[in-house]
């Protein structure tokens, strides 16, 4: 792909086999011309539901925080962007106190900005529910719109606001938090309006995040110097290298 010039990013998955390797691991994306990249969180899902490879609040905390140092590192000490999508939109949330990825968004996108088809053409409202038959609106081969309308996992992932669920709504970190996934809440709690489980991981990150910030240290330059290069350029993230 590098010798045709394809554009391409790279998603790792963080669970408990790996996370201790993914920052040498990203010196080989480096290596092989890749900026960007996204390491998503683990769902207990699809043949994931058989072992527990969850990562603990604070195993994900100084994961991401080690990421961060990277990146940051990477663009002081060589003037290169390297685009790690969770943390960029995480630290957006943050920044502006607004949706601006569906994934972070307040509800989530999934059957709203977004559907997912399945192998065997099924559409789904996200990639992470083409498993659950209860959350299939029918054949994309005929008319699903009113399957979809009258689908009541439908029905409750367009309602699924973080300010419906009362801890949420009153938590301090509530405009900051992107913990929005109803596929995160659905698959660890077995129900879509509950608590997202990476709630104390952000709790944490916020935290750390919000005196990285202040005092406008190298991560604030890495968000700061990417954000501002997107912006000019008019691009999706990933279009900028």
């Amino acid at each position: 792909m590098n010798s045709l010039n394809c554009k391409y990013s790279i998603i790792s998955v963080l669970n408990k086999s790996n996370y201790k390797l993914i920052i040498d691991e990203l010196d080989n994306f480096f290596d092989l011309g890749v900026h960007n990249f996204s390491v998503n969180y683990f769902l207990p899902s699809g043949r994931g539901r058989f072992s527990d490879l969850r990562l603990s609040s604070e195993e994900m905390f100084y994961t991401y925080k080690s990421i961060l140092d990277k990146l940051a590192n990477k663009l002081k000490k060589d003037n290169i962007f390297i685009f790690e999508k969770n943390m960029y939109y995480f630290i957006k949330k943050m920044i502006t106190k607004k949706n601006s990825y569906m994934c972070m968004s307040s509800p989530c996108g999934a059957g709203i900005s977004q559907f997912a088809l399945s192998s065997d053409r099924n559409v789904y409202p996200c990639a992470d529910f083409c498993e659950d038959k209860k959350f299939s609106y029918g054949s994309v081969k005929e008319d699903f719109w009113d399957n979809m309308l009258n689908n009541q996992t439908w029905k409750e992932l367009r309602y699924n606001y973080k300010n419906n669920i009362l801890e949420c709504k009153l938590c301090e970190f509530n405009k900051e938090c992107s913990a929005c996934c109803s596929a995160r809440s659905y698959y660890n709690n077995s129900k879509i309006k509950s608590i997202d489980p990476v709630c104390e991981f952000n709790k944490l990150m916020i935290v750390f995040l919000r005196e990285e910030l202040s005092k406008k240290g190298d991560i604030y330059f890495w968000w700061n110097s990417l954000n501002t290069t997107l912006s000019l350029r008019g691009d999706k993230f990933g279009k900028y290298n």
